[in-house]
């Protein structure tokens, strides 16, 4: 009976960008979005895009997810607080887009190794899968102590461009740490070429 209620479609995205779920009945209301499909963890700084008829979404970041246990015949649910974000409505992509240039759009720092990275830079997921080709045609000049860390951190490059929306934070940890691998490689031709590969893809973004 109350699932004849759910007559809103919603999408789950991620805080970091990625879409979860789509098409999640739910019900909409003022400040809070409930729903039945508890399949997923939904977390404070989620999103939740609400569809509407003429294709586009509105946003609503989610304050507490509320989740409550059924009793009797009623279902486990998030009863989720939510406020209506500023993003206007938009196609689902535009609105996931920019969900995703917030989460990456702040300037991250941390450290690989010895070098202290700074990362502020949007990439440019074209640039991306060329860095990542050029890098896999030169595996063969690498050490192999060297080379089989380089391949798994491409696989994890790979493997983000291959989703709609690319987790940006984990490729720029995965080329940080490729620049990394080919500086204490040493002087090589091929090693200073993927530091300098690297480092144009990132913006420079090492001190």
């Amino acid at each position: 009976m109350l699932n004849s209620l759910m007559r809103d479609k919603v999408t789950l995205v991620k805080k970091d960008g990625t879409v979860a779920k789509t098409d999640m009945k739910a019900s909409v209301s003022n400040g809070r979005i409930i729903t039945f499909d508890t399949s997923l963890a939904i977390e404070t700084g989620d999103h939740f895009l609400r569809q509407l008829p003429n294709g586009s979404v509105e946003d609503y970041e989610i304050l507490d997810p509320n989740f409550l246990s059924g009793f009797g015949g009623i279902q486990d649910s998030y009863q989720s607080h939510v406020r209506r974000t500023s993003l206007p409505t938009a196609a689902p992509q535009t609105v996931i887009n920019n969900i995703n240039n917030s989460a990456v759009g702040v300037i991250n720092t941390g450290t690989v190794g010895d070098i202290h990275v700074t990362m502020s830079n949007r990439l440019d997921m074209t640039k991306v899968k060329d860095f990542a080709g050029e890098v896999a045609n030169h595996l063969d000049a690498l050490p192999d102590t060297h080379k089989a860390a380089v391949m798994a951190e491409l696989d994890v490059i790979n493997a983000e461009l291959t989703k709609p929306v690319p987790h940006e934070q984990k490729i720029k940890s995965s080329v940080f740490t490729i620049q990394k691998i080919a500086t204490d490689v040493g002087t090589s031709l091929v090693a200073k070429g993927i530091v300098g590969l690297a480092m144009a893809l990132l913006g420079g973004g090492h001190q």
